[in-house]
């Protein structure tokens, strides 16, 4: 079986943060705010879209280059924000008896002609005109150049498909002979202009004697819908060091209508900053809290979750405590939050091993009105909590790697959105703008992009935003373990929250 490492990192990493924390007490108080002002907002330029019209290199026009791969500097990635380089991630052929696994991701040290699939036939009488050879890639990109890597001096006979594996739409991109000219081990590389997704190549070889060995197949090109945009401003924020036993990662945000951003900090507080990054207030909360998620109510009131206390808090517009409430949640709730936008009811995250719900309170009385039963039971299987502005609730579910959308009445589910791209990803929290647009933060994606927008209809739009796992290339638009995503109601400021940054990007463009 093949392991993805940055995965498998990735959850070595999320271990060690789940076994820290400490266990608290103290209690609420208040303090005072400043008045929200509106900043003027900057132009930025976004990358436009790929035309509409396909073009693809005829067979004529495309002049293979076979190179000695000691020659080769093989990249794992460009540098590109918006390019990807894929290896092989599953392959199929109909050659009985072919070790194809061998073609699995980059080319391997292997001397010529020590590759174990030999696409020949001895018997050429019962043989096919043609072997396939099924690559298939994590993820679709828009392609650029694929690089076939051989370990054989051949004259070979070829025709190269590619495929999108979702729609069914697929173009021939080459056919003719390929003389490898006595380099071995040796590269191909066929240039290629396309505006299709591609996550499958399809090679085709003739009988040939002497046999060809294949290596590996690189597959090139750009992340489709890619937002190259800087970064509007990036800060640092109170941090712990998760080495120490006592630290806790970040938890939740929200943005008002004026662009202030609301940080839930974890271990150091809840705290709000203006649309230009700068900190307007830190609240006062005990001294020993864990402040995991917050939300914004119809009135504009600041509603913040407590791990610690384990009960939900909410303050005025001037700051001053001026409710509590919450009752029976779990060892590790409550978390995430969110306001009904026509009810005004609280609606927070509550799981444990036995159960998941999401229990529903009247800001009224505080009451429990409600509890809303989740079909994926266990801590943390979902994650986020929004609302459009129709009263739909959202969440994500982490197993079935899907968008759930709740009746916030009964909590059946209406809707499953985004599950082509999230059963690959891992995806940590979303937000809502007033459109709908949907915005999911990744901790992981087989592209490394961070952020993904859908629109009220569960189709990707846009990706934002790059990932590090293991903290290289750690940068302004480089995200390592983001835990917390929010958007403006009007769609233009996005943030990411991470263990010791806040990022806000400015969306000059109508998502």
């Amino acid at each position: 079986m093949v392991v993805n490492m940055k995965f498998a990192k990735f959850y070595s990493i999320l271990i060690l943060f789940i076994i820290l924390g400490s266990i608290y007490a103290c209690t609420f108080s208040s303090k005072t705010n400043n008045k929200e002002e509106e900043f003027p907002i900057p132009t930025m330029t976004i990358k436009p879209e790929p035309t509409s019209t396909q073009t693809i290199f005829q067979p004529s026009t495309i002049i293979p280059q076979t190179t000695p791969i000691s020659q080769l500097e093989i990249q794992e990635t460009y540098n590109a924000a918006d390019t990807l380089s894929l290896w092989v991630s599953e392959v199929s052929t109909d050659l009985i008896g072919q070790n194809a696994l061998s073609i699995l991701g980059p080319p391997g040290a292997l001397e010529c002609n020590d590759r174990y699939e030999s696409w020949y036939n001895d018997q050429p009488e019962s043989s096919p005109s043609e072997y396939l050879v099924n690559l298939k890639y994590d993820y679709s990109v828009i392609p650029t150049e694929i690089l076939i890597y051989f370990s054989s001096e051949s004259v070979i006979n070829l025709r190269v498909e590619m495929l999108n594996s979702h729609s069914g739409l697929g173009v021939e991109i080459y056919k003719g002979e390929i003389n490898t000219g006595g380099n071995c081990p040796g590269q191909m590389s066929i240039p290629v202009e396309s505006d299709l997704n591609i996550d499958t190549i399809i090679l085709a070889f003739q009988n040939s004697d002497p046999p060809v060995h294949l290596d590996a197949v690189n597959l090139r090109g750009h992340i489709p819908n890619f937002l190259d945009i800087p970064v509007f401003w990036r800060i640092p924020i109170p941090a712990d060091y998760l080495g120490d036993p006592e630290s806790d990662l970040p938890g939740g945000l929200a943005t008002d209508h004026f662009g202030n951003i609301y940080l839930a900090n974890g271990n150091n507080g809840l705290s709000r900053y203006d649309v230009e990054g700068n900190l307007v207030q830190d609240y006062l909360v005990p001294s020993i809290s864990n402040i995991r998620d917050v939300t914004i109510d119809m009135n504009g009131q600041v509603i913040l979750t407590d791990l610690i206390y384990k009960w939900y808090v909410t303050f005025d517009q001037e700051g001053i405590q001026v409710d509590a409430g919450g009752e029976d949640f779990g060892w590790n709730s409550p978390r995430d939050i969110a306001v009904h936008p026509k009810t005004g009811n609280i609606y927070i995250l509550d799981e444990t091993d036995e159960y998941s719900r999401i229990r529903v309170y009247s800001p009224v009385n505080n009451q429990l009105v409600q509890d809303l039963p989740l079909e994926t039971v266990g801590t943390q299987m979902h994650k986020g909590l929004a609302f459009d502005q129709e009263g739909f609730l959202y969440t994500l579910d982490q197993i079935l790697g899907t968008i759930l959308k709740l009746d916030a009445d009964n909590g059946d589910v209406v809707n499953e959105l985004g599950y082509l791209e999230l059963i690959k990803a891992l995806p940590a929290d979303l937000a809502i703008d007033n459109k709908g647009n949907i915005y999911v933060l990744l901790n992981a994606s087989p592209e490394n992009t961070a952020v993904y927008i859908y629109d009220s209809f569960g189709s990707l739009k846009y990706r934002l935003g790059k990932l590090t796992y293991d903290g290289e290339g750690w940068m302004e638009g480089v995200f390592l373990f983001p835990v917390g995503i929010s958007i403006s109601p009007d769609g233009r400021f996005l943030s990411v929250v991470e263990n010791g940054f806040l990022t806000t990007y400015l969306l000059d463009v109508d998502i």
